[in-house]
């Protein structure tokens, strides 16, 4: 199946919409505007041409609805350090001759982000033909470009995937000859932890966005603390002054706790292979459930970290129990094992890597526990039998 391709996708939003697809190679595909067109109208017609790995705007900072669009397409975003002016955008698109304002807008947008990338672009493309490397093209620059992974370690990641699937197939053939059904279930796994792969890039991406905005919004805030104005009142000026100071602490606080979350990120999603992905909650109560059901993308067959499993509520028990059979839990009382209808591990018994959302256990571990829960409930089964009769 061919792959889809890379896109460079420029935005100007407002009420006559308009886009500018271009692919890597700064070739044009697309340039297209439309008045009251619904942004998932925009989205469907952007995700027929191709995979939107970079979401561009002429001005800054970006407006509410093209950040909303990058969080929902998991794009990254470009924005120019200032508005781009009429006449650069007249110079950047007078080649390509666009039907109106909007078409100029959005294309200016895209080129310029072209123009920030293909140096980048460039130097992956010669590394990967001097490495003889070309086959993994695609794969390199959407780590490189999506996820800002140097080129040799994108190189490493991408090859030792590929690697590891070889060694899976192989491993499966010589210890049993595969039906079809084995076929499914593989295929099936593999598509959840993909589709698992996929939500903690997507998350990363918009942390690292969250990091950039945060520090443009601390450098702003320093410049303003050395350009206020003269003031008659000398008390007035030192509360102005601390107000901003306790702001940009703030700012740069919150900036480096989501560079730390990035990094938590980053480690997290390089153990992904040997290990089983947990999608972690508070609690089993509506309020926890609702809020993270959508957001972990919680669904028949995964396994669940629980905080505090002792506070849950009988309306989502009854919603998971079909579709959820193991929890993993860090809190939880006799009484309240024994009626809930899950197999249940103790989160002591397990070494996990955790992040907010997510954790992580050694996929052989968990295997054993649930073997020993097994053989334990076997052995009172047999015991129970033998007392009845």
């Amino acid at each position: 199946m061919q792959r889809s391709a890379n896109l460079i996708v420029g935005i100007d939003p407002g009420t006559t919409a308009s886009y500018s697809l271009l692919g890597l190679d700064g070739g044009i595909i697309e340039i297209f505007s439309k008045k009251n067109i619904s942004q998932p109208d925009m989205i469907s017609r952007i995700i027929k041409k191709g995979r939107p790995l970079v979401i561009a705007t002429d001005v800054s900072p970006a407006p509410s609805n093209v950040e909303k669009l990058v969080a929902k397409l998991g794009a990254k975003l470009i924005e120019p350090d200032k508005d781009i002016s009429i006449k650069e955008k007249e110079s950047l698109t007078k080649e390509h001759d666009p039907k109106n304002d909007h078409q100029r807008d959005s294309l200016a947008a895209a080129l310029y982000a072209y123009k920030i990338l293909s140096p980048l672009i460039e130097k992956t493309v010669r590394f990967l033909k001097k490495q003889e490397k070309s086959n993994l093209k695609q794969d390199i620059l959407n780590l490189v470009i999506g996820s800002d992974i140097p080129i040799k370690t994108a190189v490493q990641l991408a090859e030792s995937s590929k690697e590891s699937e070889t060694k899976i197939i192989k491993k499966a053939y010589k210890e049993k000859q595969p039906s079809e059904k084995d076929f499914l279930k593989l295929y099936k796994k593999l598509k959840t932890l993909k589709r698992d792969n996929a939500l903690l890039k997507q998350q990363n991406r918009k942390l690292q966005q969250q990091n950039r905005k945060l520090s443009k919004r601390s450098d702003a805030l320093e410049k303003k603390q050395y350009s206020i104005p003269s003031i008659t009142s000398a008390r007035f000026k030192d509360k102005t002054i601390s107000s901003l100071n306790s702001r940009l602490q703030s700012s740069e606080q919150q900036a480096q706790n989501l560079f730390h979350e990035i990094n938590s990120l980053n480690r997290f999603i390089s153990y992904i292979d040997d290990n089983i992905v947990l999608k972690r909650l508070a609690d089993l109560g509506t309020t926890e459930f609702n809020k993270k059901k959508k957001k972990l993308n919680i669904k028949a067959s995964d396994i669940l970290l629980i905080d505090d499993l002792d506070s849950f509520s009988q309306k989502v028990i009854d919603e998971i129990k079909e579709d959820i059979t193991t929890i993993v839990y860090k809190k939880a009382g006799r009484a309240t094992l024994k009626r809930l209808p899950f197999i249940t591990i103790d989160a002591k018994n397990l070494t996990l890597t955790e992040t907010k959302n997510y954790a992580l256990a050694s996929k052989k571990a968990l295997e054993k526990e649930m073997s020993g829960l097994n053989i334990l409930s076997e052995v009172i089964g047999e015991y129970r039998k033998q007392r009845s009769t």
